[in-house]
């Protein structure tokens, strides 16, 4: 951060200007005062009403304590409690009482005679030993200004404390918008930015800030990414489980009824029954591997082996079953001996999704069709049937599909579904090996 956008430097600049238009607002205020009273004061109306109330002051003293015009003591006490003023105290033109004056001598010892002049007022006042003439000195314009110079000292300081005021207001304002925002994360939303001003301190911090709010989004979003799809392996697996688990009741089904030809046939659907049992074992082992772990899943390991290998039991079970379930199925395959690459486990549950949607949505009037496919680069299997015009595929929550097309990008594999209202076909590519 730059020296000159710290917030002590800018608190120091606010001061200075705050202080340099309070100083000159006080010396334009003085000035201007001090030219109006020099200008309208002297002779005024107001002038003359100042003086009256200290002599109405003086004569209410003399009354309350019957003091003479001799009294050098009372006067002098007086005197000293009025500002800026000089008294002379006349009878019968003699000198009586000067405030200055305070020699042991009284004055009127002295038979100091003066002469009366017009330009000055003269007040005659009742003492207690008789009437004299009071004249009166005072310099009001100067009281007068003391107060005005005080008024323009609290008036300055007004300004002062208005312009620092105006100056931290926003600064203020933004304390408070982001005591505001950080409440706001407080109460788990994330997604609403820490507003950034300036390159000061404050701006530094909301800075950081925001990037904490951004790491802690970013952390919270891959925790629901990892726990949403901890859900969706634990919800593919728990539906892959039910078609082995179909096929193998419907193994156990025929053996329990020997509905089989011969022991050939009958041995052929007990290691069907224990594939399937194999099959269910390794489902529910995934299953609780990810149940137990909120990590993504682990590279699949995968083999190579022939077209033939990878396909010809599965594909010559799937009929079976297809045909148990009365449904008609043709096959055109080619069995080469093409090398493929793909995993054990998810090729038998791909082909344990078809099987289950084809159970529930095909029409068993029109035959399935199975045909192999090969691209050149990639080599697979196509499987197409009718659908039923009773069953309302929209009541299918696309949880199958989803699956086969999970398993195949994780094999480097694809997976391409047709769709009309009448039919529908799946085709499945798996990378080919050369050697």
């Amino acid at each position: 951060m730059k020296n000159n956008r710290g917030m002590t430097l800018q608190l120091f600049r606010l001061l200075m200007l705050a202080g340099s238009c309070a100083v000159l607002f006080f010396m334009l205020l003085h000035f201007c005062t001090g030219y109006l009273i020099s200008k309208y004061y002297p002779g005024s109306e107001l002038q003359l009403q100042m003086i009256e109330n200290r002599i109405k002051n003086f004569e209410n003293y003399i009354s309350d304590h019957a003091i003479p015009a001799t009294d050098t003591a009372a006067l002098l006490n007086w005197c000293g409690r009025q500002p800026m003023v000089l008294m002379e105290i006349y009878r019968d033109n003699i000198l009586y009482f000067n405030s200055k004056y305070v020699y042991a001598d009284p004055l009127i010892d002295q038979n100091i005679k003066t002469t009366r002049y017009d330009w000055y007022s003269y007040y005659e006042v009742l003492f207690a030993d008789g009437p004299a003439e009071v004249l009166v000195y005072s310099d009001e314009s100067y009281i007068l200004n003391s107060w005005l110079t005080i008024a323009a000292l609290i008036l300055s300081g007004i300004v002062f404390t208005v312009i620092v005021l105006a100056g931290i207001r926003k600064t203020i304002q933004y304390i408070y918008l982001l005591c505001d925002e950080i409440q706001i994360m407080g109460s788990g939303d994330l997604e609403h930015p820490v507003t950034v001003k300036g390159n000061n301190e404050l701006g530094l911090l909301a800075k950081e800030l925001d990037h904490m709010r951004s790491a802690l989004f970013y952390h919270r979003q891959n925790e629901l990414d990892m726990i949403r799809q901890n859900q969706d392996m634990i919800t593919s697996l728990s539906h892959d489980l039910r078609t082995p688990l179909a096929k193998l009741l419907l193994y156990t089904e025929i053996i329990q009824n020997n509905k089989y030809k011969d022991k050939l046939q009958l041995r052929r659907y007990l290691v069907r029954i224990c594939e399937k049992g194999s099959q269910i074992k390794e489902i529910s082992d995934h299953l609780l591997k990810y149940s137990l772990s909120q990590s993504q899943p682990q590279e699949i390991e995968t083999l190579i082996s022939s077209y033939r290998t990878a396909f010809y039991d599965r594909l010559s079970e799937m009929t079976d079953y297809l045909k148990a379930h009365g449904f008609p199925v043709e096959c055109d395959i080619d069995w080469r001996e093409t090398q493929i690459r793909y995993n054990d486990l998810f090729l038998n549950r791909i082909l344990d999704n078809i099987v289950s949607n084809i159970d529930k949505y095909a029409e068993k009037s029109y035959p399935v069709i199975m045909r192999s496919v090969d691209t050149g680069y990639y080599i697979g299997v196509a499987v197409k049937n009718i659908r039923s015009s009773c069953c309302d595929c929209a009541d299918s929550n696309g949880v199958g599909i989803e699956n086969i097309r999970a398993m195949m990008r994780q094999m480097n594999g694809s997976c391409t579904v047709k769709q009309t209202e009448t039919a529908f076909e799946i085709t499945l590519l798996f990378p080919g090996c050369s050697f």
